[in-house]
């Protein structure tokens, strides 16, 4: 049987999570952007509700959530606020990470360790490379490792405790745990003028960051089974948080273009006006059905790596389509603090510069499409069954 609503578990959690959402970020996000970090009693009650370990499974201390769940959560999180919701989560990114090493490897105090603390997986993604020059490195040294040059730009990483990095080295692709207080380890803020202003975006550089064999968590094919596990729930998990600003910003342009009038009638009765409208629920609901059919698949088990970056891809067209859109129909209202829209607008840009822009992810589509067509000679259609 197909279904195409919460359990009764699942609406509860969303629920609880909305009230959360609504009166912690969608009330203080002013606030929060101005003084640009998340005050501690926003922290300590997410922390008190688990909301920082939702992608944790129980043997970590998590919630042990399956994936439908955790999408369905994250987007009543978004619809408070983008911005502010990665100011929550963008310092537990590496949960992701931990999550997929701990389906592979027996041995897990350490990633129980590292799960109780907050772990940023740094600048995550999509190609073949650590990061957009590939700078980073790693290699044994002095029965240790030592972990070179600069990430690409992160967020979260400022507030983190320690730092999960995935690095090119001699023995292939590898996993390290970073503390971030380490020797060596520098945080360089960047001034992303658009957006996600309390989430502590930048690069990290790692100056010959000496750390122990035990900080080496997986290297070679282990290593990149986890990162793929990771991207995948990953980009699940951000799709949601999208489709969430989506809802959030078309119920505030429906709100608003059913009160206000103009030449003596309400604007929603414009159709210029009312087909903008059903075009951003129309994106909206789109995008959550690709991030839950991803979802879906990687409950089942099965490799859900292609249908959740095509899932990412949508969700990024979705959240500026819609928060442009919700700019436009506020007219100029649309670009004034008195509104929350511009902020919309301008953390949903952010966003997709943060998580595997449109061409990156593309490009991870498009091989995928190529590679089921070689496999079985058709178009690339059965991507998921054959990616």
């Amino acid at each position: 049987m197909i279904a195409f609503q919460p359990e009764e578990a699942q609406s509860a959690l969303a629920e609880s999570v909305h009230a959360f959402a609504q009166r912690y970020l969608h009330d203080n996000a002013r606030e929060v952007e101005t003084k640009r970090a998340l005050p501690p009693q926003i922290l300590q009650e997410a922390v008190s509700l688990g909301l920082t370990a939702l992608s944790l499974p129980e043997a970590l201390g998590g919630a042990g959530l399956n994936l439908v769940t955790q999408a369905i959560a994250y987007e009543a999180l978004g619809w408070g606020d983008l911005g502010s919701s990665q100011a929550l989560l963008g310092a537990q990114t590496g949960h992701h990470l931990l999550a997929a090493l701990a389906s592979q490897t027996p041995t897990q105090d350490r990633l129980r360790d590292l799960a109780e603390t907050s772990v940023c997986w740094v600048a995550p993604v999509w190609g073949e490379r650590p990061q957009a020059d590939g700078s980073l490195a790693w290699q044994r040294n002095a029965g240790g490792v030592v972990l070179s040059g600069e990430s690409a730009i992160t967020l979260g990483a400022q507030h983190a405790a320690h730092l999960l990095v995935a690095a090119g080295g001699q023995e292939g692709m590898a996993i390290l745990a970073i503390p971030s207080a380490a020797a060596g380890v520098h945080f360089r803020p960047h001034a992303l003028a658009l957006g996600m202003l309390a989430a502590g975006v930048g690069s990290v550089r790692f100056e010959d960051v000496r750390l122990e064999e035990a900080d080496l968590l997986a290297v070679g094919e282990t290593a990149q089974t986890a990162i793929r596990q990771a991207l995948t729930t990953l980009a699940i998990e951000q799709g949601a948080l999208e489709v969430g600003a989506c809802r959030a910003a078309t119920e505030y342009t429906v709100a608003y273009t059913a009160q206000r009038r103009a030449f003596q009638q309400v604007i929603a009765a414009f159709q210029g006006v009312s087909f903008v409208a059903a075009d951003m629920a129309i994106e909206t609901e789109a995008a959550r059905n690709l991030i839950w059919k991803a979802a879906v698949q990687g409950d089942k088990g099965e490799d859900a790596f292609s249908t959740a970056a095509m899932a990412l891809a949508h969700a990024h067209q979705a959240v500026r389509f819609v928060t442009s859109n919700a700019v436009q129909l506020l007219g100029g209202h649309g670009f004034v603090q008195d509104h929350p829209v511009e902020k919309w607008m301008r953390d949903a840009e952010a966003q997709v510069l943060l998580f595997g822009r449109e061409l990156e992810l593309q490009s991870v589509l498009g091989d995928a499409l190529w590679q089921a067509g070689a496999k079985d000679g058709t178009a690339g259609f059965r991507l998921a069954e054959n990616a």
